[in-house]
């Protein structure tokens, strides 16, 4: 996510030098043969450009429409699991019986049942972010170009951190075996909520609630995997990338009889830069919002949102060592 309020000119360039060089080289191109080489068959009645142009427009905006409800979706969810987590901690802090256990064993059970939510919020980040759909886009796998692991060595390496430090041995051993981790712990979670309400440190009402609570995180879990394995339809996305090229490469063809009859004609390069760069920039937008789980500037901001939580949820058990919030690197929070 990028938090600056203006957009630094460095990541506009990553996104548009290409079609900047590209309008650049069309336009002169068409000038140079228009003006010079007297090529005066070039020009293009603008008209029905500018009608391409406009059903572009509109198509572009539906597409972006379309994919900002993608990322807010996405959005919501985890801060639907932000609000469901304090729940959940503060329930697991409150509401266990001693029953004649000590202070200690009491603080054990509650510190492996939210250890094992923080392990769980953490490899479901993992698990989204684990492939990447699209390839080949520039604002895509940011962190593992910056490390130099692929997203498959840093889930890995993530899951086994994530085990390390937040789980019992009998998880550690099983976790690397299962297919959907999360789904595993989340399972590990009401198993063992089960047994606290036999041993009645639970009771029925709370034991009840409390596995609704597992129930919201399963909900949160399938709509961010609907969101992560259903990628934004090809059929939209693709025939938008087709219709702005064509309406780019059209352009200066259009607006150099135009200008000419009314201005110097050289004014049709950067005129037409400037109507390209504008629509691939409408375009660019929908598209590096499409997918918000592909580790990109432009996504959810997953790390944080966990580091959050973790800092949350461990302030409950009092411990003293609470990790700090994450801060924007360049401009951008992970």
């Amino acid at each position: 996510m990028i938090t600056r309020r203006n957009i630094h000119p460095k990541i506009i360039f990553i996104f548009s030098w290409k079609l900047l060089l590209y309008a650049s080289l069309l336009s002169t191109a068409v000038c140079v043969c228009y003006e010079i080489l007297g090529w005066k068959f070039l020009s293009i009645p603008f008209l029905p450009i500018a009608t391409i142009g406009t059903a572009v427009a509109f198509y572009i905006g539906f597409k972006n429409n379309a994919s900002y409800d993608r990322l807010w979706e996405a959005r919501k969810i985890w801060g639907g699991v932000v609000n469901s987590s304090r729940t959940f901690g503060t329930w697991v802090s409150n509401w266990l019986n001693d029953d004649g256990l000590s202070d200690d064993e009491l603080q054990k059970i509650k510190k492996e049942l939210i250890y094992r939510h923080l392990a769980y919020i953490n490899v479901l980040r993992t698990q989204l972010r684990k492939t990447s759909v699209w390839d080949g886009h520039n604002y895509h796998e940011i962190s593992s170009r910056a490390t130099g692991e692929t997203l498959e060595e840093m889930y890995i390496k993530n899951v086994k951190y994530i085990s390390e430090n937040y789980l019992n041995e009998k998880e550690k051993k099983e976790l690397p075996h299962k297919t959907n981790k999360a789904t595993y712990l989340l399972k590990e979670q009401s198993a063992q909520l089960t047994e606290l309400k036999r041993k009645r440190l639970f009771t029925e009402f709370e034991h009840s609630d409390i596995e609704k609570m597992i129930e919201a995180f399963f909900n949160y879990q399938g709509a961010a995997e609907r969101i992560k394995t259903f990628p934004f339809p090809r059929q939209y996305g693709f025939f938008s990338q087709v219709f702005v090229a064509i309406f780019i490469t059209l352009l200066p063809f259009g607006l150099v009889s135009v200008i000419a009859e009314h201005s110097f004609v050289w004014i049709t390069i950067p005129t037409s830069i400037l109507i390209s760069w504008i629509f691939q920039t409408m375009e660019d937008v929908g598209d590096s919002s499409e997918n918000p789980f592909e580790n990109g500037i432009n996504d959810v901001p997953l790390n944080a949102i966990c580091r959050t939580i973790e800092i949350d949820l461990k302030e409950m058990l009092d411990e003293a060592n609470i990790p700090e919030k994450l801060k924007p690197v360049n401009d951008v929070l992970m």
